[in-house]
């Protein structure tokens, strides 16, 4: 069975350390329990916010809104002034869950290919001329 050229551990050998990365998944499992656990286990939150930035106050028309099933008919007509919201709004790990992962796999990067560079003193990785030469003609192939 041939190993396929698209296979990163063939195309650049002994570049990524598995360890590393697989234990930036369990720390990203835990960033989400521990989202989930500081805003009650819920993932539906229904509430409108008029925005600070807002000139005149905001006045809630279910009729404009997108996701309006969510959106209790009672709050129809309600005047929020800028900055006022109504409804139970998520906390801030809610809202910010999404830039902390992108973050995390960033550093991961970081830190793998400064791991790289340490182990075998090369800053640019080796890359494995037989592959790359396999990928080469694939892509190639997909043109045509």
């Amino acid at each position: 069975m041939s190993k396929s050229p698209l296979d990163l551990n063939q195309l650049l050998p002994n570049y990524f350390n598995k360890k590393m990365f697989r234990s930036v998944v369990v720390i990203i499992i835990f960033l989400f329990l521990f989202t989930a656990w500081s805003n009650g286990w819920k993932n539906e939150f229904p509430y409108i916010e008029c925005p600070i930035e807002a000139f005149d106050p905001c006045v809630i028309d279910r009729s404009m809104i997108t996701n309006s099933e969510h959106i209790p008919e009672a709050w129809d007509g309600i005047v929020l002034t800028q900055g006022e919201f109504i409804g139970e709004k998520p906390n801030e790990h809610y809202f910010l869950f999404q830039t902390r992962v992108w973050l995390i796999i960033f550093i991961t990067f970081l830190l793998n290919h400064f791991n790289y560079w340490l182990r075998t003193g090369s800053f640019k990785p080796r890359i494995n001329k037989k592959n790359w030469e396999k990928l080469k003609k694939l892509s190639e192939e997909e043109i045509k």
